[in-house]
C-alpha cells in the first residue's frame, strides 16, 4: 500500500451545496472556454520554425535520410502526416490536433493528481491555471516534444501517485518514463520530482520493503525501455547509426547548461511573470503554504507539503537552462502549477464569504482575461496563412522535391541543405567559421532559397540589412548567395544572376554553380558564350564558366532560372513568415 496524501483541508461541509455547485459550474465553465481557445489557436496560429524542424524529421525518416539518433522517435508516431496534404501548414495542423487530445489528457492527469491534495474546486482551479497560462495557449498545442513528454511523464506521476499502487502501476510509470526519454532527454528534469516522491515514500517506516522494490522496478523498467527503445529507432531509421549518442549529449549538456549564464531566459520568465500574474501569485501562495505545512504537528500534512515542494522542484531549472524559451513552459508548468489549488483553498470560506467570493470572482476574471487573451494575441497575431500559401507557391514551382536552402526546413518535404539557424545552430556555425551555405551551393545545387530570416533576405532593402547579414552570416556565405540567387516571388529567390554591362563590347565573365535553362531579361540582346539572345529568351547553362556582353549601352541584365516559372498574381506577404516567440 502506497502513501495517499491527504487533503490539504479538512471538509467544508458548511459550504453549502449550492455554493459548491456554482462555483464548480464556474470553473468547468472557464475550462471549457479555455479548451475552445486552444481549439481556435490550433488552426489560425503562427507556425514556429521548430514545429516545421519536427516535421521535417518525420519526412526524412520516411525517405530513408534521418540521420538523428536521440530526440527523434516521434518520426515512429507521426508517418501518417505526409498522407494528409502536399503542403506541410496542413501536416503541421493536423499534428497539432494530436497534441491538444494529448493536452487534453494532460489536464485530466493533472485534475487526477491533484485531487490527492484538494477538493474538487482546487483541483479544477489548479488545471485551470496551467491551461490559462499565456505561454501553454501559444505553444501547448505547438508540434514540439514538449506537449508529448509532457503528457507522458504527468502520466508516470499519476501512476506513482495511485492509492494502492500495484506492480503494474509500477511498471506503467517505467515505461512512460522511458518513451519520454526517448522524445527528449529534458525529462531527465522529471527526475527531480521521481526522486523526491521516493526519498518521500521511504522515509515511512510503514511498507518500505515493498515501496523499495517498487521503485526500482520503476527505474530499471526505465532504463531498460530507453534503451530498447533507442536500440529499435536505430534499427528503423536505418541512416540514424552516424555519430555518436554520447558524443551528441555531451555537446548538449555543455550547450544548454554548462555554458548558460544565470537565469538565462530572464526575459521570457519576466513577460510570463507580467502576463500571467494571477497564475504565479497562487503558485507562489500556493509554495508558501506548502512550506508552511512542513512544521504542521501532524505527520501527513507535513508529507503533503513536502509532495507539493516536490512539484516545484522543475521550477528550478530556469536558473541554469539555456532553453528555456517560452514553449519550455508547457513542459515545466505542468506539476508546478498544482501548487495553485493550495491558493484556492487558503481563501477565507469559513469567515467572510461574501469577501472571499469576491476576491475569487476578482481573480478569476482576471486570470482569464489577462492570461488567456494574452495568450491568444500572441498566437493570432501572426497567422499562418502567408505560411501556407508560400509553400503552395513552391510546390507549384516544383512538383518534385529539390534541395534548397533556408532557416528551419520549412519545406520538409524537401531536402534541406546548410545550417539549422536556431539560436544554437547559429553559434555553433560561427564557432565552426566553416561557410556552409557556400558549400552546400557548389555541392548541393540548391533550387531555390527561402528568406524566412532576415540574414538570408540578402537583395532586400531595409535597414542595416546587409550588416545585420554579415553578423549572421560570414561573409562567403553573405556574398555566395548574392551572386547566386535573385528574388522572385516575396521571400522566396530562384538561381540567377544580375550584370551591369558597360556596353563597350567587353565581356564578362561569370560562375553557374546551378545548371538548367535560364531567362535573359534586359532591353536589348546581349551575346553569351558568343551567341546573341534577345530580352525574353532562353539559354541553358552546364555549371561551369561564363561570358557575357553587350553591344549596345550600358545596361542591367538579369539571367533568370527557368521559363517563366509560377508567380502568383497577388501580392507576396509582406510580414515576416515567422512571428517568434
Amino acid at each position: 500500500m502506497s502513501f495517499v496524501p491527504s487533503k490539504y483541508v479538512s471538509d467544508r461541509s458548511d459550504y453549502g451545496s449550492a455554493s459548491v455547485d456554482t462555483w464548480t459550474r464556474i470553473l468547468v465553465s472557464l475550462l471549457g472556454a479555455v479548451c475552445l481557445v486552444k481549439l481556435y489557436v490550433v488552426g489560425v496560429s503562427n507556425i514556429n520554425w521548430d514545429e516545421f524542424y519536427y516535421l521535417s524529421q518525420v519526412h526524412e525518416q520516411l525517405n530513408g535520410t534521418l540521420t538523428r539518433r536521440l530526440q527523434a522517435f516521434h518520426v515512429h508516431l507521426f508517418g501518417w502526416l505526409p498522407f494528409i496534404s502536399t503542403n506541410e501548414a496542413d501536416q503541421v495542423i493536423a499534428a497539432r490536433a494530436v497534441m491538444l487530445a494529448l493536452q487534453g489528457l494532460t489536464g485530466y492527469l493533472l485534475f487526477r493528481i491533484a485531487r490527492n491534495f484538494y477538493e474538487l474546486k482546487g483541483a479544477l482551479f489548479s488545471v485551470l491555471c496551467y491551461f490559462s497560462m499565456s505561454t501553454i495557449i501559444q505553444h501547448g498545442t505547438s508540434f514540439r516534444a514538449d506537449p508529448i513528454a509532457t503528457t507522458l511523464l504527468v502520466a508516470a506521476l499519476y501512476f506513482m501517485l495511485q492509492s494502492a499502487r500495484t506492480y503494474t502501476d509500477t511498471w506503467m510509470a517505467g515505461a512512460l518514463i522511458a518513451l519520454a526519454g526517448a522524445i527528449t532527454i529534458k525529462s531527465v528534469f522529471y527526475m527531480l520530482i521521481f526522486a523526491a516522491f521516493m526519498l518521500i515514500q521511504l522515509a515511512q517506516p510503514e511498507h518500505r520493503s515493498r515501496q523499495i522494490k517498487q521503485w526500482f522496478l520503476t527505474f530499471v523498467t526505465a532504463g531498460v525501455g530507453f534503451v530498447a527503445l533507442y536500440g529499435l529507432h536505430l534499427w528503423l531509421a536505418g541512416s540514424a547509426s552516424s555519430g555518436s549518442a554520447s558524443v551528441t549529449l555531451s555537446h548538449a549538456y555543455e550547450k544548454t547548461i554548462l555554458t548558460g549564464d544565470f537565469f538565462p531566459r530572464w526575459e521570457f520568465f519576466q513577460r510570463t511573470l507580467i502576463g500571467d500574474f494571477v497564475v504565479w501569485s497562487a503558485i507562489i501562495i500556493g509554495f508558501i503554504l506548502a512550506l508552511r505545512q512542513l512544521r504542521n504537528p501532524y505527520v501527513s500534512r507535513r508529507q503533503t507539503g513536502l509532495y507539493l515542494l516536490a512539484l516545484s522542484l522543475p521550477i528550478f531549472t530556469l536558473l541554469f537552462y539555456r532553453n528555456a524559451f517560452p514553449y519550455y513552459y508547457v513542459f515545466l508548468m505542468a506539476p508546478v502549477s498544482l501548487l495553485a489549488g493550495a491558493a484556492w483553498e487558503a481563501l477565507p470560506w469559513r469567515q467572510n464569504q461574501d469577501q472571499a467570493r469576491k476576491i475569487a470572482r476578482v481573480c478569476l476574471v482576471i486570470l482569464f482575461a489577462a492570461s488567456a487573451i494574452h495568450g491568444v494575441g500572441k498566437s493570432t497575431g501572426f497567422n499562418l496563412y502567408p505560411q501556407r500559401q508560400m509553400l503552395s507557391v513552391i510546390h507549384q514551382i516544383f512538383p518534385t522535391p529539390v534541395p534548397y536552402i533556408d532557416r528551419s526546413s520549412m519545406v520538409s518535404s524537401f531536402p534541406k541543405t546548410g545550417i539549422f539557424m536556431s539560436s544554437w545552430g547559429i553559434e555553433n556555425y560561427h564557432d565552426a567559421g566553416v561557410p556552409l551555405l557556400k558549400a552546400a551551393i557548389e555541392e548541393k545545387q540548391p533550387q531555390f532559397l527561402l528568406a524566412n530570416i532576415e540574414a538570408l533576405d540578402v537583395h532586400r532593402p531595409h535597414n542595416n540589412s546587409q550588416a545585420h547579414s554579415a553578423r549572421i552570416l560570414l561573409r562567403e556565405d553573405y556574398e555566395a548567395l548574392m551572386a547566386n540567387y535573385l528574388p522572385h516571388w516575396g521571400p522566396l529567390y530562384l538561381p540567377g544572376k544580375r550584370f551591369k554591362l558597360e556596353g563597350s563590347n567587353r565581356a564578362q565573365t561569370f560562375e553557374i554553380k546551378i545548371p538548367g535553362v535560364y531567362t535573359v531579361n534586359g532591353p536589348h540582346t546581349v551575346w553569351i558564350n558568343g551567341r546573341p539572345i534577345r530580352s525574353g529568351h532562353t539559354i541553358k547553362l552546364s555549371r561551369g564558366t561564363h561570358h557575357i556582353r553587350s553591344d549596345n549601352a550600358p545596361a542591367t541584365v538579369t539571367l533568370s532560372w527557368g521559363t517563366q516559372p509560377f508567380r502568383p498574381s497577388q501580392h507576396a506577404p509582406t510580414e515576416p513568415l515567422f512571428s517568434g516567440f
